[in-house]
């Protein structure tokens, strides 16, 4: 939705120029607005605290002309839906302010955004405990077939037969294998 707003010097405020598309805007007032020239804080369909938070966004341009860039929640027949208003700002003559500006649903991108943050977290989350539970198993593990290739190492200094130290080696070479798996 195009705009085009005119801030006065005393504060008052008009909407010269709403394209059609207003209409069709959910959480927008603006066809009212056009008729009334009331507040542009009005122009959304959100509580009188963010309202006054937007005109006040609008008539802080009356000292510092710069270009607005905000998004807003608005209620919409019972569901919240995202508006983002971005708008140039040109100091006139008499000292009030002009505005050119646009009006965008980012519903759908808030939406999206949202939807991978918290895929993101998840993931997070999931790594975290994938790294706890191999932190865990690997310590689990490692201390029986330490056990395991230790009791092996005392029995081949105890003294055994050629057969015997072939199972001891068969012993070891599996438990050794089986720490180089882990690390």
């Amino acid at each position: 939705v195009v705009f085009q707003l005119h801030l006065q010097a005393n504060g008052k405020c008009r909407f010269l120029f709403v394209s059609d598309k207003a209409s069709t805007m959910p959480g927008l007032r603006v066809l009212a607005l056009l008729r009334s020239g009331g507040p542009v804080g009005e122009a959304y369909a959100v509580p009188r605290p963010v309202r006054q938070r937007i005109q006040t966004a609008f008539m802080e341009r009356l000292r510092n002309p710069e270009p607005l860039d905000f998004d807003t929640e608005v209620q919409h027949e019972g569901a919240s839906r995202w508006l983002q208003t971005s708008a140039t700002a040109r100091r006139l003559a008499d000292g009030s302010v002009l505005f050119h500006g646009v009006w965008m649903d980012v519903t759908e991108q808030k939406s999206q955004t949202h939807a991978m943050a918290t895929a993101k977290e998840a993931a997070e989350r999931a790594a975290q405990e994938r790294a706890r539970f191999i932190a865990v198993m690997s310590h689990e593990i490692r201390t029986p077939l330490n056990a395991i290739i230790g009791m092996a190492h005392i029995l081949r200094r105890s003294g055994v037969t050629p057969q015997q130290s072939d199972r001891i080696d068969k012993i070891e070479n599996a438990g050794n294998h089986l720490l180089n798996i882990i690390n």
